[in-house]
């Protein structure tokens, strides 16, 4: 494995041993690699790297993807569990067709010990690509002190943002709010990457307490969906199902007012037009249909409308978002 191009690191992964003792059985067995010839590997698989290229990369990493790295080459490497396993073949077919060979294996679920406590881990599918001198690079870009961290130069391209919904997005607050789980990066690096979001697209994205940013607003939430349906797989467009707003029903003023005459409730109205409660009578007060039994008969109504129903934004603003 050594003389394949593989680190001692790398070896001690795949054997179990320390690196320490891969070290010492290699030296006892008078095993040395050229000098050349992890050179030799690497430019053996370099690759044309495209533009799009970096752009899907930028965005695995910016998700669960992560780099391995050798003397001279690195390897990325992505495993997902439960239904997002379906992603993994999709992926592995993008990356071939951009000039990146990997390979898949099934790793097995079952009890596992994390920091001295029992866990149930899922059956998941890793993706592993080859060695390459370019994933090298970009480990040292992702990783400059051992820590993955946003590089300054991050691609946000729509290539991009859609590999980083599919690898580590979620559909949050009942769908008004898409959500990055960005948790696993320094604090510093989440602002800083929020307020990228906001110079480059002129959204006004927040970070929650937990160091995940959020697309809130709806016209921000229409831009992003726009610029990454056609580029996200059917195993992940759920996470673009999310809500539209009260100016969805703009368009059907004479339907919802003869519905609120028949007597239709907010909840009903909310099934029929697939939206929520305080959406729903926020339609109601602008387009002045309130006198329909809103704020009579609704078992959630108070004098000045809908019991709780009002902006409950979650975090704190982006500096510069207001």
């Amino acid at each position: 494995m050594y003389l394949t191009g593989l680190s001692i690191r790398q070896v001690a992964n795949r054997t179990g041993w320390s690196w320490g003792r891969v070290r010492a059985r290699l030296l006892r067995a008078g095993v040395t690699r050229p000098s050349g010839l992890a050179v030799h590997l690497a430019r053996a698989n370099d690759l044309r790297v495209t533009t799009r290229l970096r752009s899907l990369v930028d965005g695995l990493l910016l998700g669960d993807a992560s780099i391995e790295a050798g003397y001279h080459t690195g390897r990325l490497r992505i495993s997902q569990s439960g239904d997002r396993q379906k992603w993994v073949p999709l992926l592995q077919t993008q990356l071939l067709e951009l000039g990146v060979i990997s390979r898949l294996r099934i790793k097995s679920g079952g009890e596992v010990i994390i920091h001295g406590k029992a866990c149930l881990r899922k059956q998941s599918t890793v993706l592993t690509t080859l060695a390459y001198q370019w994933f090298l690079e970009q480990r040292q870009r992702w990783y400059p002190d051992g820590e993955k961290v946003v590089p300054q130069n991050v691609d946000l391209s729509p290539v991009s943002l859609a590999a980083w919904v599919c690898g580590d997005g979620n559909r949050v607050c009942q769908g008004y709010r898409i959500e990055f789980c960005t948790d696993g990066f320094p604090p510093i690096n989440v602002l800083w990457l929020a307020k990228e979001l906001k110079d480059r697209f002129g959204w006004l994205p927040t970070v929650t307490n937990r160091n995940r940013i959020q697309i809130g607003h709806q016209a921000d939430r229409d831009t992003l969906v726009s610029l990454i349906r056609s580029l996200v797989p059917d195993c992940f467009q759920y996470k673009l199902d999310l809500r539209e707003s009260s100016l969805k029903l703009y368009g059907h003023k004479d339907e919802l007012a003869a519905l609120r005459q028949q007597g239709w409730s907010i909840d009903r109205l909310a099934d029929h037009f697939g939206m929520s409660r305080s959406g729903v009578y926020s339609a109601l007060v602008r387009l002045g249909l309130t006198g329909y039994h809103v704020t009579k008969n609704h078992p959630g109504a108070t004098r000045n409308g809908l019991a709780g129903i009002g902006n409950r934004r979650q975090g704190q603003n982006v500096p510069g978002t207001g």
